[in-house]
C-alpha cells in the first residue's frame, strides 16, 4: 500500500491548535499493489539461511573437534530463539520495504505522466 499527500493534510511544526486541524481540500491517494508472492519471501530467506552460522553445521564442528554433544542452558535457547526471530522478521521487512518501495515509485511515475 502507498499513501501520499498526508504529509499535507497535517504538515509538522505547526503551531497550536492548527496542528490539530487537517487541511481542507488536500488531495490524498491511498494505491494497493499486487500481494507479494509467498515464493519472494521465501527465496529471501533460504538465500539469507546457510550461511557459517548455520546451527547443526556449528554442533558438527564441536563434536568432530571434542568428541561430545554440546548442551544449551535454556537461557542461551532462548536467547538463539530470540536473535532467529529477529533475523527473520529483518529479512521479510527487507522484502517488503523493497516492494512498498517499487510500488512507490511506480506511483510517483504515473504522477508525473499525467498532462
Amino acid at each position: 500500500m502507498w499513501l501520499t499527500g498526508f504529509d499535507s493534510l497535517m504538515p509538522e511544526g505547526r503551531k497550536t491548535p492548527w496542528k490539530y486541524l487537517p487541511h481542507l481540500g488536500t488531495h490524498l491517494s491511498v494505491t494497493f499493489g499486487e500481494p507479494i508472492p509467498p515464493h519472494t519471501i521465501r527465496a529471501a530467506l533460504q538465500r539469507e539461511s546457510i550461511p557459517d552460522s548455520h546451527p547443526a553445521e556449528k554442533v558438527q564442528s564441536w563434536v568432530s573437534k571434542t568428541g561430545t554433544v554440546p548442551t544449551l542452558s535454556a537461557q542461551v535457547r532462548d536467547a538463539q530463539a530470540e536473535e532467529e526471530s529477529r533475523r527473520i522478521r529483518s529479512m521479510v521487512t527487507d522484502v517488503i520495504q523493497r516492494e512498498v518501495e517499487a510500488l512507490g515509485t511506480r506511483v510517483s511515475q504515473m504522477m508525473l505522466d499525467k498532462p
